[in-house]
């Protein structure tokens, strides 16, 4: 369960290119699907926080390992990480996903 809510590593997307799709289109097409896993990727620290909280006893004075948030994915067959352009997302998501992320 632990890897499935695992926010730090960049996710894998499959995209299929169409014949008649140029580069630009598609690399539109690659950031509007890396859109949408990021706000998944967002809502994975809430379910996290929720494992977290009834798996882990920290002593009161133990420090907790905070998860880096990655918003970035890869499309395989390339191995290259695509980060998320900031034009195809609104500012809020980082400040809700960052703050979501330390509360877990």
């Amino acid at each position: 369960v632990a890897r499935l809510l695992n926010s730090a590593r960049p996710v894998s997307l499959r995209v299929a290119r169409r014949p008649e799709q140029t580069d630009h289109d598609f690399e539109q097409h690659k950031q509007s699907r890396l859109g949408l896993a990021a706000s998944r990727q967002a809502a994975l620290c809430i379910g996290r926080g929720a494992f977290t909280l009834g798996a882990v006893r920290p002593l009161p004075t133990e420090l907790l390992h905070m998860p880096p948030f990655t918003l970035s994915g890869r499309f395989p067959p390339q191995t290259a990480v695509v980060s998320l352009d900031p034009n195809h997302h609104s500012p809020e998501l980082n400040v809700w996903a960052e703050f979501s992320n330390g509360v877990a």
